[in-house]
C-alpha cells in the first residue's frame, strides 16, 4: 500500500504540469474571442429580421432579431460575413471591435435569377425548358379588367387577345398556338391553386408570372398543360414594420374609328335606285314622305367617352417568424357602349408563419364582380337613318307613323328595332361571389427534405338574370315584346385539390440536385338551376313564380375527378451542365377505366457556356446558354359525360298495326366509348444569352409541335 500510494505521489507534479499547460491554452484562445454586436440594415436603413452573421472559415453563426440586431462571440481578429437573401454578401474585419454595423445592398442580378416553376422555384441560368417571367414591375405600368393582359407583348409566343370590347371582357391567352381539337385556354396555377383563369385576381396582386411553354417545363402538370401553364405568385408580406400602400388611376376611353353608315339621304337614295333598276315602287319614307328633319345615327347614339376607375390599398409586414398582406382593390370600368358596365371589388389575405423546420402559408382571394352587357350594339335589324331614335315625348321608338302603318311598306325594312333602347329598358346583370385560395404546410424532415401538404379550393356562384319587359317601339316582330320575360339562372362551382410533395435539394461539391414527388387529386363539380318565365302581372313583378307561364327550369350537374402522380429530377453540374427530367401519369374520369390513364415524360439537357473557362475573356455577350428538350402533354378536354348516352324520357313512337303512338324513352345522343388521351409532343432547341452590359437579353427558341388527336 505504501509503495503504491508513493508511486502515485510521484507522478503527481507531471499531471499538474500538464493540466496548467492545457489551461494555460484554454485561458489564451478564450482571450482572444471577444463579443461583437450590431445592427444588419438595408440601404434605406431599414432593420433586416433573419440576416445571417458567420465567422468566415467556421460554422460560428447567428441571425439578427426582429429589429435586425445581433450578438455573436467571435476572435479578436476573425472576419464576420454578412447575408440576406436578395442582398449582396458583406465581409468585415473586426479588428478588436465590439460593435460592427453593417448595411446590405440589393442584389439585382440575384433578385432577378430565381424563377418560379411547377412544384417549386429554380436558378434562371440552372433552366433547361422555355419558360418566360414577368414582374410586379412591369404589371403595375397599366390597369388591366383581366390579370392576363398583363403578359400580352411581355412574351415571346405568347398571344393575348381580348374577348371582344365590351367591360370586364376576359383575355383569350394562346401559348404557342392552339394544342388540342377543343382550343382550351391555359392552366393557371395562382399561389399553388390549379383553376382556368384569373378573372378573379387584380392585377395590383400580382408579384411574379411564369409562362411554361415547351413541354419540358410544363410537364409536371400532365394533362392540365396541353395548352401551357401560367404561373401566378401573389404578394407576401416582409419582415418589419408595417407598411401601406396606396394607389388610384382613372382614364378615359374611347371609340378610335367608326363604321362610316350612309345618313339619312345617301341611304334614300341607294334604296330608291336599287327600287328603280328593280321596276318597283319607292317606299313613302325614302321618297314623297322622306323627312329632312331626321337623320338617325344609331352608333354614334349608341357610344360614349367612358371612365375606368381602379383603387388599391394594401397593407402589409411581418415579424421574425411571421408575415402577412393584406390589399383591397375596386375596379370600375363604364362601357364605350352605353347601357354596358362592369365593376369588380377583390380582397385578398397572405400570411405565412415559420417555427423551425415547420412552415404554414396560406392565401384567399375574395372576389365579387357585377357585369352589366350590351349584346345588343351593331346587331342585324337594327335602326335605319329613315326612322327617328325617339318619339316627340322623348322615348325610344323606331317608327313615327301611326300603329296602323305597316313598318315595312313605309319604311322598306319589315323587320326594325331600336338597339338602343332595348338595353336601355331591358334589366341584365352577371354577378358572381367567387372564393380562391389554399392553405399549405410544410416540414424540413431533415436537411434538404421537405414535405409540403397544399390544400386548395375554387369556388364561385353566379347570377344570371335578364328581363325583358313589355315594350313597343314599333308593331314589327322586332320593334316590341307583348309579354315580359324572366330568365335567370344560378350555378355554383367548386373545385377542391389535395396535394402531396416531397422535394429533395442538396448541393456537394460541385454537383446540385433537386427532386419532386407528389400526388395531387382534384374535383371540380358545376351544378345549375334556372327558370324561363313569361307573362307577369306587370314590368315591375319580376319573380318567376310571379308568371303565368312557365316555360322551362333548364338545370345540370356535373362532376370531374383527376388523379395524378408525378415526379421530376433536376441536376446541375458546376453551374454548366444540366439536365431535367419530369414524368407524370393522369387518371381521369371522363374515360373508360381501361384508357383511364395516360403517362406523360419529359427530359431536357442545357450547357451554360457562359461558365466555361474559355467564355472568361469574352465580354461582349455574357450567360449564353443553349438547351434542348423533349416533352408529351396530354389533354381530357371533352365535355363530361361523353360516355354516356342521353335520353329523351317524353318520346312518342307510332307501334302495332293500328300505329298508335305510344309513350316511352329515346336514345337522342350517341356516344364514343374509345375517347382517349390527346397528346401532344413537342421538340425544342433554344439559345439564351445577353450582351451590352447585360441590358439587353435575347431568348431564340426552335419547336416542333406534333398533337395526336382523340377518338372523339
Amino acid at each position: 500500500m505504501k509503495g503504491t500510494n508513493f508511486k502515485i505521489k510521484k507522478r503527481q507534479p507531471h499531471r499538474y504540469l500538464a493540466g496548467m499547460l492545457w489551461l494555460l491554452v484554454i485561458a489564451f484562445g478564450h482571450a482572444q474571442d471577444i463579443s461583437v454586436s450590431g445592427t444588419v440594415t438595408d440601404n434605406l436603413g431599414q432593420p433586416l429580421p433573419g440576416a445571417n452573421v458567420l465567422v468566415k472559415g467556421t460554422t460560428n453563426g447567428t441571425q439578427t432579431d426582429f429589429d435586425g440586431n445581433y450578438s455573436i462571440s467571435a476572435d479578436g481578429e476573425a472576419t464576420l460575413v454578412f447575408s440576406y437573401i436578395g442582398f449582396t454578401k458583406q465581409e468585415v474585419t473586426i479588428n478588436g471591435k465590439s460593435v460592427i454595423d453593417a448595411t446590405l445592398a440589393e442584389d439585382a442580378s440575384q433578385l432577378e435569377e430565381v424563377v418560379v416553376i411547377g412544384y417549386g422555384s429554380q436558378k434562371k441560368s440552372d433552366l433547361t425548358g422555355a419558360v418566360s417571367t414577368v414582374d410586379s414591375e412591369e404589371i403595375n405600368k397599366f390597369t388591366y379588367n383581366d390579370a392576363a393582359q398583363a403578359i400580352q407583348g411581355r412574351t415571346a409566343g405568347v398571344r393575348v387577345e381580348s374577348n371582344g370590347g365590351s367591360p370586364g371582357a376576359n383575355a383569350l391567352v394562346t401559348i404557342r398556338g392552339s394544342s388540342t381539337l377543343s382550343d382550351a385556354g391555359p392552366l393557371y396555377v395562382i399561389d399553388g391553386m390549379l383553376t382556368g383563369d384569373m378573372t378573379t385576381l387584380n392585377p395590383g396582386d400580382i408579384e411574379t408570372i411564369s409562362v411554361l411553354k415547351d413541354a419540358s417545363a410544363s410537364a409536371i402538370y400532365g394533362s392540365r398543360a396541353a395548352n401551357g401553364v401560367i404561373i401566378v405568385t401573389t404578394k407576401k408580406g416582409t419582415r418589419g414594420g408595417i407598411k401601406v400602400d396606396l394607389d388610384y388611376s382613372y382614364g378615359l376611353q374611347s371609340s378610335v374609328k367608326n363604321i362610316d353608315w350612309a345618313n339619312a339621304r345617301d341611304y334614300a337614295t341607294i334604296v330608291n335606285a336599287a327600287r328603280d333598276n328593280d321596276g318597283n315602287e319607292r317606299f313613302p319614307a325614302n321618297d314623297s314622305q322622306f323627312n329632312p328633319n331626321i337623320d338617325s345615327d344609331i352608333q354614334k347614339e349608341s357610344l360614349r367617352t367612358a371612365g375606368v376607375m381602379n383603387a388599391n390599398a394594401r397593407i402589409y409586414g411581418g415579424t421574425e417568424n411571421s408575415t402577412y398582406s393584406l390589399s383591397l382593390n375596386h375596379y370600375d370600368q363604364e362601357g364605350i357602349v352605353k347601357q354596358s358596365d362592369y365593376k369588380r371589388t377583390t380582397a385578398r389575405i397572405n400570411a405565412t408563419l415559420t417555427k423551425g423546420r415547420f412552415k404554414l402559408e396560406n392565401t384567399v382571394g375574395l372576389t365579387r364582380s357585377i357585369d352589366n352587357p350590351n349584346p345588343y350594339f351593331n346587331k342585324e335589324r337594327d335602326l335605319v337613318p329613315t326612322i327617328s331614335i325617339y318619339d316627340s315625348e322623348g322615348n325610344f321608338s323606331a317608327t313615327d307613323q301611326p300603329a296602323d302603318v305597316a313598318v315595312g311598306a313605309f319604311y322598306g325594312v319589315g323587320n326594325v328595332g331600336n338597339s338602343l333602347g332595348l338595353a336601355t329598358v331591358e334589366d341584365r346583370t352577371v354577378t358572381k361571389n367567387s372564393i380562391l385560395g389554399n392553405i399549405a404546410g410544410s416540414f424540413e424532415i431533415i436537411d434538404g427534405l421537405t414535405y409540403k401538404l397544399n390544400l386548395g379550393l375554387d369556388y364561385s356562384a353566379t347570377n344570371n338574370y335578364r328581363f325583358t319587359p313589355t315594350y313597343v317601339f314599333n308593331t314589327a316582330t322586332f320593334g316590341n315584346n307583348q309579354f315580359a320575360e324572366l330568365a335567370e339562372t344560378n350555378t355554383n362551382f367548386l373545385s377542391t385539390l389535395i396535394e402531396h410533395t416531397l422535394t429533395y435539394s442538396k448541393d456537394f461539391n460541385k454537383h446540385n440536385i433537386n427532386f419532386v414527388a407528389g400526388y395531387t387529386d382534384q374535383v371540380s363539380n358545376t351544378r345549375s338551376l334556372g327558370a324561363l318565365a313569361r307573362k307577369f302581372p306587370s314590368n315591375d313583378v319580376r319573380v318567376a313564380s310571379a308568371a303565368e307561364d312557365k316555360v322551362n327550369f333548364p338545370s345540370l350537374d356535373l362532376t370531374k375527378t383527376i388523379q395524378s402522380y408525378f415526379g421530376r429530377l433536376s441536376y446541375a453540374y458546376d453551374s454548366r451542365y444540366l439536365f431535367t427530367a419530369t414524368i407524370r401519369r393522369d387518371g381521369s374520369s371522363l374515360f373508360k377505366e381501361d384508357l383511364r390513364w395516360g403517362t406523360f415524360p419529359s427530359f431536357a439537357i442545357g450547357w451554360n457556356l457562359g461558365n466555361e473557362s474559355f467564355m472568361e475573356n469574352v465580354t461582349a455577350i455574357t450567360d449564353i446558354k443553349i438547351r434542348a428538350s423533349y416533352g408529351e402533354v396530354g389533354s381530357d378536354n371533352v365535355p363530361i359525360y361523353s360516355l354516356s348516352p342521353e335520353l329523351n324520357l317524353n318520346s312518342e313512337y307510332p307501334i302495332g298495326e293500328s300505329q298508335e303512338r305510344a309513350t316511352g324513352y329515346s336514345i337522342t345522343k350517341g356516344i364514343n366509348d374509345q375517347i382517349t388521351w390527346e397528346t401532344s409532343k413537342t421538340t425544342d432547341i433554344g439559345l439564351d444569352f445577353r450582351m451590352l452590359n447585360q441590358k439587353l437579353s435575347i431568348t431564340m427558341d426552335y419547336f416542333q409541335k406534333k398533337i395526336r388527336r382523340c377518338s372523339c
